[in-house]
């Protein structure tokens, strides 16, 4: 059974769902010393999340952390999520906070942000106007809405020119998505420089 302060740890990334390396830090200092075991606040999350994720093998359910390079520093980010180890409808209806139509919404901006790299809000509206057969017009509003929880989430990134790109959750979540539509979309040569730029996903 996980100690007490590893499972305050593992509801934080749960709740988060994404978090970035120095913020789980913080929390994780503070759940220690707030249960009296102020050292283990330094403890490398390598070991904890083996912990973690041997609990949660039988639920099917895992943390993974993704290293993001950012563009404009040129400096490794680390990432940590909780993620599905398999595609039920269980872990599906678990990890989802997104409805049909913003799952939609989301699929046509990614898949756009994969081969363009970056989008403004400006084109991000064009690709989801496609949409409006299927869903109906989206309003601009909706559209905002939209974008907001899918950063919030950690699904979509925005970088300091205020240009969309994607997210840490999506190269942690959606890999072999990502992988398919530049498989698709790109010629061999441009295709192997690209694979080899995805961000690192490590395992515990």
């Amino acid at each position: 059974m996980l100690r007490l302060h590893v499972q305050a740890l593992l509801q934080v990334v749960m709740m988060a769902g994404i978090i970035k390396d120095t913020d789980l830090r913080k929390y994780y200092m503070d759940i220690c010393i707030d249960l009296g075991v102020g050292d283990e606040g330094n403890a490398p999350f390598s070991d904890v999340f083996n912990d973690i994720n041997l609990s949660l093998k039988p639920f099917y359910f895992e943390i993974k952390t993704v290293v993001v390079r950012e563009y404009e520093t040129n400096q490794r980010v680390y990432y940590h999520g909780f993620t599905n180890t398999q595609d039920d409808a269980v872990a599906k209806n678990y990890g989802g906070k997104l409805t049909d139509k913003e799952v939609t919404m989301y699929r046509h901006i990614l898949d756009q942000l994969v081969v363009d790299h970056q989008l403004s809000t400006a084109d991000v509206a064009l690709t989801v106007r496609e949409l409006s057969a299927g869903f109906g017009t989206v309003r601009n509003d909706e559209l905002q809405k939209t974008l907001q929880s899918l950063l919030q989430q950690g699904w979509l990134e925005r970088n300091d020119r205020n240009f969309w790109e994607v997210g840490p959750r999506a190269y942690l979540e959606l890999r072999g998505h990502i992988e398919g539509v530049m498989r698709a979309n790109l010629e061999a040569a441009a295709l192997e420089e690209q694979l080899a730029q995805l961000p690192q996903i490590l395992f515990y």
